[in-house]
Order: C-alpha cells, then structure tokens, then sequence
C-alpha cells in the first residue's frame, strides 16, 4: 500500500509539472557595446541605466524603430540610499513586434541624458537591435 502512495505522488507531480508555467524575464542590458538580440525565446530586452533627476538629467527615448519594437514599461527607480542626490536607474523594456525572420532585421534604440530645457551636456546612446 505504501509503495502504491508514493508511485501515485511521483505520476501526480510528473503530471503537474508539465502543466508549470514558464516566465522569460527580458534580458537586462546596461551596454550598447554589443547589439542586442531578440529571438522567439527572448523576445524582450531591458535597457537599465543609470540615472539622477535630481540634477535635472534624465534619459528619454529619442527614437525607436516602431517597425520591429514595441515599448512595453519605462520606469525610473530610486535609489536604495538615502543620500541625497544618489543616482536610481532608468529602465526601458521593449519587445519584438514579430519574430521569426529568414533575414535578421536591425534596428535601433536611440537614448538621451540631458536637462529637458536644454541639450548642453548631453549624452546620446544608441543600441543596436538585432530581430532574428
């Protein structure tokens, strides 16, 4: 009898594994070194940057290929510290529109970290976008 408990537990956790649902965190990139590639696996990246409104900086997207991406959450987080003036982070997270491609498709996430009444000092970061 004991033996019939523990082969019935082991199909019941067989058979509600199969049914476990599977989340895919979108990649978290900090660097436009490297393109970023999006896949039917990945089809979400998330750019994080670092980011201190107190200052008056602040990142915003200034163009995006709305062809192959979609813009899913921006949100800015503050910082852990209670310094002040400490820098948060500024995440973007985009997603592929389609996948699936024979040809990949390229394109572009262009960002920029500047006051919003004036462009002195800016800093521009383009990243590379790869659909496959």
């Amino acid at each position: 009898m004991y033996f019939k408990k523990i082969i019935f537990s082991c199909i019941l956790l067989l058979c509600l594994s199969a049914f476990a649902v599977v989340i895919i965190k979108p990649m978290q990139f900090t660097s436009n070194a490297k393109p970023l590639v999006l896949t039917a696996e990945n089809p979400e990246i998330t750019i994080t940057l670092p980011s201190n409104p107190t200052t008056g900086f602040t990142w915003s997207i200034q163009k995006y290929d709305t062809n192959l991406l979609k813009l899913v959450l921006q949100r800015y987080t503050p910082p852990n510290s209670r310094l002040m003036g400490a820098p948060g982070i500024q995440q973007y997270t985009f997603q592929a529109i389609q996948t699936g491609y024979s040809v990949t498709q390229v394109g572009h996430v262009v960002l920029q970290y500047a006051r919003q009444w004036t462009t002195v000092g800016a800093t521009q970061k383009v990243f590379i976008i790869h659909v496959k």
